[in-house]
Formats: C-alpha cells, structure tokens, sequence
C-alpha cells in the first residue's frame, strides 16, 4: 500500500494493466480489483496517452461493464477532439462499439450517433449500441461506409447491420445491391457470424438465401458451404455433385469440412471430382491445405473462411488425399513459399517425402541465403521449422545459426526453439551468443535458462554478458 491506495493505482499507467495476455494477468488484477474509480483512472489514462494503440480492452471487460456510462461518456468527449488521427477515430469507434449495449442508460448512445460534428464512424459505432432496434437514421451512414475507399470505414457495418429491426430482409438488399462493390458484399458474406449473432436467424438467412432464385450464384454456394458447416448433408450432398465446377475457393471449402462427414461417399466423391479438374499450382496448394484440414480436424466456422480447428480422428480417406497431396507437390513449379505450404499440408497428411522435401527446402535456404522477410514466406519458413521439430527432424545447429542471421519474426523465433531443442551444451552457447547479441533475448534467454537447468551448467552474468563457467569458475 502507498498513501492508502493498493500499488496498482500507482501503475495504471502501465501496459501491464491492460494486457490480457496470460503472462502478466494485469486484466484479471483490475477486474479483482472492482473499483470504479480505479478503472475510470486507468482508461483516462490509456485514452490521453495510448489512444492508437488501445481499442479492444478484453481483458478488463467485466470492470468496464461496470461502469459503462461513464466510459460512454469518456469516450465521447474524445470522439469530439478535432486532432485525431485516421488511427486513433478507428480506436474511439472500436472502443464505443465494444460496449455491451444492454448496460449503457437509454438515449445515451444516441447523443453521438446523431452528433452530426462528430467521425461517421464513429456515430455508425454508436448507432450499432443503441438500446433498441437500429435507427433509420444509420442507413445513410451505413451506405457511405459501404462504399469507401477506407476500410477502417467498413469495419462497423457488420455491428450496425447485426441490430437491424429485420436483419434478414437488409442483410439480403445489401448483398444484391449491385451498386455496392462485389468484394464489399462478397467481404459481408464472409462474416454471416458477426451480422447474425443469433444462431437461430443466421441459418433462416442461411436457409432463405440458397432457395432464393435472384441470388448471386457465388453468394449461393457460399450460403451451401455455411449450412455443410453444420452437418446439412443436403447442401453438402449439392457441392460434392458440383465439386469440379463450382469455384476452387468453394471446393477446398467443401474439402475443409469433410471432418464432419467420415461415413457416406462424400470423401471418395470430392476426390473423384478433383482428379477431374484442371489444377493450376496456387489450386494444389489450396487443395493440399483444404485435405490437412478436413482429414484431421473439425472445422468450425466462426465465418467463410476462418474459426477454430477441433481435433478429430483421422478420416477413413485420409491416405487417398495424401496420395493425392503427394503427387501435386511434383507436379508444378512452384514459388518458394508455395513449396513450403503444399509440402507442410502433405506432409501433416502423414508423407514421408514431403517431410523430407521441407527440410530440403530449408537448407537450400540457408545456402543460397534467401532473404525470407517477406510476412508470408518467413510464416511458411516458421511453420516448416516447427513440423521438422515436431517430428524430430532437426536441422544442424550450425545450419540454425546461419538461419538465424537470415531471419526476423516468426522464423527467427523458431530458429531459437530448435536450437533448444538441440539440448546440448553447444546449443546453450548458441543460445547466450544470440541473448549477448540482442537477438531475441526474451525467448533466447527463456530457453537457455530451461536448457541449463536440464543440464545442470551454471550461468554467469559479466559486464552485462552472459557466459559458461570458465575453468576459474568450476576450481573456486
């Protein structure tokens, strides 16, 4: 305690308060906490200061629930600053739009949302909370948002459509209204979760939309893939009869469900209808990671083309997919970085090959010296390294420490974890010369500390570096 206060006050100007990561608990501190004052203080403070960088605040939901009318309040004083950035009126709207709607006082979300001095979307954000069904009023809004060229526009549409008095009947004039961009409308169709929260109405808008016949047939066959989500294996049953005309995009999607369909001919039919269909290289990559998917897990769709993967048994047709993985990887000549990902699925499908193609793919890497920072390629480097590792294929650790110099981000990350996983004293070394070198220290100096322990090596900080026992050290 200082000055009757708990140390926490103190600190409330701290990332450490708001991040929900599970390190450092800082969101579980506050919510414990249950004090007004306390969170007004914090979000005071993270709206002056932090505002670009502060616009979901999961982890202390609860404390500001329970406050709710004074964030509101809070946040609309900083929605009517005339020096915001582009940046930070994405953060007020987030932050607005991230209330529960349910505890804020009637009419309050209302004195933003027709404040007509005040950021579209931002008042689009603060229609989306209001108490009772969407007012009339946000369709303009909702209209320009549609329509412009700024994303962060577009981000609160999907909120302020969910509220609709009927959602199904706007959700279906949006998604046929051909002055609206088809990847605006194909982008809405993508995110069914998040317009229609409720389970219920989704799947009656599900429903309506495949038996309706003005619908664009790409959105239709969407809509087929949405409800194969859910074990209709009369949508199901229609994709695979059309699984070598429909799109590639909703074939793989078909294959990425096939989780939820072990028994029944459906597998053995997709793959029939694949063989027949002209494969580009960048259609065997889709294919190949569609297969890992739907063989080995459970997709569920949290949209068209996201959401968690529960883990299931292997499917009955597994090994004729990775077969079939097999023989594309060898097919085509493929970028770098497509190598890497149809390897990786064929490979999570169980082949040898493929395993032993990536850890190819990584020393021709290391010795041609490829630059790998572009994000895509050093996330197909990263996910290579760490099949390799799980499957006890580790690379050299000279051949680590050349990657490791090559390396940023998720690569280098796992050039770290391998280099651990080496488990030797050389492999320690390894690890102190990248923590004394500034290289990733955190995850360095974490591993070397675990890899000391296990081997029972001290180690020793000097001016600033840290070392092995010198022989000084092992005869005092």
């Amino acid at each position: 305690m200082m000055g009757g206060q708990p140390r926490c006050y103190r600190r409330c100007d701290s990332n450490l308060l708001t991040d929900g990561s599970s390190t450092t608990g800082g969101g579980e501190i506050v919510c414990a906490q249950n004090d007004p004052t306390l969170t007004r203080s914090l979000l005071t403070v993270y709206v002056e200061e932090y505002l670009a960088y502060f616009s979901h605040p999961h982890s202390i939901r609860s404390a500001i629930d329970a406050i709710s009318d004074d964030a509101f309040t809070l946040y609309t004083a900083t929605a009517r600053r005339l020096d915001l950035t582009d940046e930070e009126i994405s953060s007020v709207a987030n932050l607005i739009q991230f209330l529960d709607y349910s505890k804020l006082s009637s009419g309050l979300a209302e004195t933003v949302a027709l404040d007509q001095t005040i950021h579209e979307r931002i008042r689009l954000a603060a229609f989306s909370r209001s108490r009772g069904p969407l007012d009339p009023r946000a369709k303009p809004l909702i209209d320009r948002a549609l329509r412009s060229g700024n994303w962060r526009d577009r981000l609160h549409v999907d909120a302020a459509l969910s509220r609709s008095k009927d959602p199904i009947s706007t959700m279906s004039k949006v998604i046929n209204d051909h002055s609206i961009s088809a990847k605006r409308r194909r982008e809405l169709v993508n995110e069914l979760n998040w317009i229609f929260p409720d389970m219920t109405i989704r799947r009656q808008f599900i429903r309506k939309s495949i038996a309706k016949r003005s619908i664009i047939p790409e959105f239709r066959d969407i809509m087929l893939v949405y409800a194969s989500s859910e074990k209709n294996e009369h949508a199901m049953n229609e994709l695979v009869s059309r699984i070598t005309n429909v799109s590639i995009d909703v074939a793989c999607s078909a294959i990425s469900l096939l989780g939820w369909y072990p028994t029944g001919d459906y597998a053995q039919r997709v793959l029939k209808g694949f063989k027949k269909r002209r494969l580009t290289a960048s259609d065997a990559v889709a294919f190949a990671g569609a297969a890992l998917t739907g063989m080995t897990s459970l997709f569920v769709m949290n949209g068209y083309d996201f959401g968690p993967l529960e883990p299931a048994p292997p499917h009955p047709l597994m090994s004729e997919f990775a077969a079939m993985a097999e023989e594309l990887c060898g097919r085509y000549r493929f970028s770098l970085k497509d190598r890497l990902r149809i390897n990786l699925s064929s490979a999570g499908l169980g082949s040898r090959r493929a395993l032993d193609q990536l850890y190819s793919i990584l020393m021709d890497i290391v010795r041609r010296k490829h630059n790998i920072d572009e994000y895509d390629l050093n996330l197909a480097v990263s996910d290579a390294l760490s099949e390799l590792q799980d499957r006890g294929r580790l690379i050299a650790l000279e051949d680590l420490w050349t990657l490791s110099q090559q390396s940023t981000s998720n690569a280098l990350l796992r050039c770290v974890s391998m280099i651990a996983a080496h488990g030797t004293v050389e492999a320690l070394e390894m690890l102190l010369d990248l923590y004394n070198r500034g290289i990733e220290r955190g995850l360095a100096h974490a591993e070397a500390e675990r890899l000391s322990s296990r081997l029972a090596v001290k180690i020793f900080e000097r001016n600033g570096r840290l070392t092995l026992p010198t022989p000084d050290d092992t005869s005092s």
